[in-house]
């Protein structure tokens, strides 16, 4: 599951947005919440590390999508809609360094 981006029910006051899961594998069959990063479809002002640039093609999105690691968000596990697709390994790496570094734990 991590690595995976859903379509999701982050706020109930707004449509859902594409997330990508964040949380360890070994929490997400018994933990009833999710640890997520959202993706905007703008380019930000603000690059590597704060955002992470999905190429267009990647993980089911049509058009270039960026992570935002600065704003890790905890859903409900039922907020999950719709599987868009996975990030390559490359790119949880990456999502890996980037979060190392938002957080301190380099």
């Amino acid at each position: 599951m991590r690595g995976e981006i859903y379509w999701a029910a982050v706020d109930p006051d707004r449509p859902t947005r594409p997330v990508c899961v964040v949380q360890a594998d070994s929490l997400n069959s018994s933990a009833p919440t999710l640890i997520v990063l959202p993706l905007v479809p703008a380019a930000p002002r603000a690059g590597w590390p704060l955002t992470l640039e999905v190429p267009a093609g990647t993980a089911g999105f049509e058009a270039a999508t960026w992570l935002q690691l600065t704003k890790p968000l905890t859903i409900a596990r039922d907020g999950l809609k719709e599987r868009v697709g996975v990030l390559p390994a490359e790119f949880l790496d990456r999502l890996d360094q980037g979060l190392r570094v938002v957080l301190s734990l380099a």
